[in-house]
Formats: structure tokens, C-alpha cells, sequence
């Protein structure tokens, strides 16, 4: 009877610490496909990662050609990096969030910021980050970054190669912009079907791991693209609106320093 007492005690033992690991700030890999490799520590080797698997801050990660690795920061699968192919991060906080890609493209979902803070992805010459969003991030090899916004607002900042602010800008759902080499923010645009398609798949992915289903509708390409599409609208509107309203006040001004005298047409007076 005391043996049985004994492995029921260190069973629960066991459940307790798997339960309570996120709350001390650990990522778990919670899926893993083709090559996936994994640095626990600096001093560390790289190693084939496992399912399950708890990393702390420093880990870094690795994925091959065709594979990928997600990671949670929360029991409800409620926040999670999904690391695409021939990708590599490494987890430089785990509350608050923050991850450095120096090469490849991970996509993020935080519906609940409480549990990690505040969550950024850094490349060499930019930082994405939110306070509860979806987004996607790429690094290339030419230190161009790429930064799509799916749900709610982003902000991104860049920097050049000495580490300097350069820029920075939100923005909003159905929008994305490019950073170049230099650090400089690139012009905002509205995403495209396609890009709408690949958030439609990761959403997928996430809810056959949250055992859900995607209500009809809910997150589908086509709507979010006319989201997108309106979003944009309404943002080309308010800055022509802003633009045309410049315009009037420049052209009082004119006006006013004419009466007054200021002003001389080209030739000297008279039409």
C-alpha cells in the first residue's frame, strides 16, 4: 500500500511541475516536423529536439527543408511561434516574449498577452512586436524584413547595422511593409490573397492542435482579403482627406500674404 502511495505521490509530483512549467517561464515544443534541431544553452551543441520538450531563455532553435517547430508560452495553446522551414530563433526572453530570427520566417499568435506580457520578433534590422496579435516575420539572407499584419495592430521599428532607430510605424491588420538592408521602413501595403491564404493555414494548423475547428467564415482567406482591402481604403482616405486639407491651408496662407502685401506675382504686378 505505501508503495503504490509512493509512485501516486510522485505521478502527481510530476503533473504539477508539467502544469505549473509555463509559469515559470519556459516555451514548450508542443509540435515538430522533419529536421528540427535544438541548442538548450550557449554552451550547448545543437541536438535533435523532441516533442514536449520544455526550453528556457537562450535556447535556440533550427529547422531543415520542409519542416517546422511550434512552440507554446501557455497551457491553452493561446500563444504560439510556429518556426517555418530552414529557419533559426533563439528565445532571448520568455516573459515578456522576445525572439531573435537572424534568418528564415516564424508567424505568431498572442490572444493572451497576460501570460507572456508583451511579445516582439528581432532581425538584424528590425523589431515586430505587440501587445496581442497575429502576425508573420522573415528574415533574409540579404538583411531585408519582411513583417505582415493579420490581426490587430503591430508595430515595427527599425534599425541600421550600428543599432541606431531609424523609423518606426503600427500597422494595422491586412497591412505589411519591408525593411531594407539599412534599417529603413519600407511604404505600407495591403496583403494580397495569397498572404491571406498562408494565415488561413497556420489558423488551421493552430486549431488541429487546440483540437478546434475553424468557424465557418471566421478566418477566411477571401473575407480577410476584403478586410485588408477596406482597411487600406480607409487609410488611403484619411491621408487624402489629411493631404486636401493641407492643401486649403497652404492656399489661405497665400492668400492672406497677398492681401497684406507679401506677395508678388512672377513679373512683377498684374496679370
Amino acid at each position: 500500500m505505501k508503495k503504490v502511495l509512493s509512485i501516486f505521490i510522485i505521478l502527481a509530483v510530476i503533473f504539477l511541475f508539467s502544469a505549473s512549467s509555463f509559469a515559470q517561464n519556459l516555451a514548450k515544443i508542443v509540435d515538430l516536423k522533419g529536421e528540427v534541431l535544438v541548442k538548450e544553452e550557449i554552451t550547448a551543441s545543437w541536438a535533435k529536439a523532441k516533442l514536449n520538450m520544455y526550453l528556457n531563455k537562450d535556447a535556440q532553435i533550427k529547422t531543415g527543408k520542409n519542416s517546422l517547430c511550434t512552440l507554446a508560452f501557455d497551457e491553452e495553446l493561446k500563444n504560439v511561434l510556429t518556426i517555418k522551414e530552414n529557419s533559426e530563433i533563439k528565445l532571448e526572453s520568455i516573459k515578456p516574449g522576445r525572439v531573435f530570427l537572424p534568418e528564415g520566417r516564424v508567424f505568431t499568435l498572442i490572444d493572451e498577452i497576460k501570460k507572456v506580457e508583451k511579445f516582439e520578433i528581432r532581425t538584424p534590422t528590425a523589431i515586430a512586436g505587440s501587445r496581442g496579435t497575429g502576425w508573420s516575420v522573415r528574415a533574409l539572407q540579404n538583411r531585408i524584413t519582411q513583417v505582415r499584419c493579420y490581426k490587430n495592430p503591430v508595430y515595427v521599428q527599425g534599425f541600421d547595422p550600428q543599432g541606431n532607430l531609424t523609423g518606426e510605424t503600427d500597422l494595422k491588420d491586412g497591412t505589411g511593409l519591408d525593411v531594407d538592408p539599412e534599417g529603413n521602413l519600407g511604404e505600407v501595403f495591403m496583403l494580397t490573397s495569397s498572404d491571406f491564404s498562408e494565415w488561413q493555414e497556420f489558423s488551421d494548423y493552430l486549431g488541429s492542435l487546440q483540437g478546434q475547428e475553424t468557424e465557418p467564415g471566421e478566418d477566411n482567406p477571401q473575407n480577410l482579403f476584403n478586410e485588408g482591402q477596406e482597411t487600406q481604403s480607409d487609410a488611403n482616405y484619411e491621408q487624402r482627406r489629411q493631404e486636401e486639407e493641407q492643401g486649403r491651408e497652404e492656399e489661405q496662407g497665400e492668400e492672406g500674404e497677398g492681401g497684406r502685401g507679401g506677395y508678388e506675382p512672377p513679373g512683377g504686378g498684374g496679370y
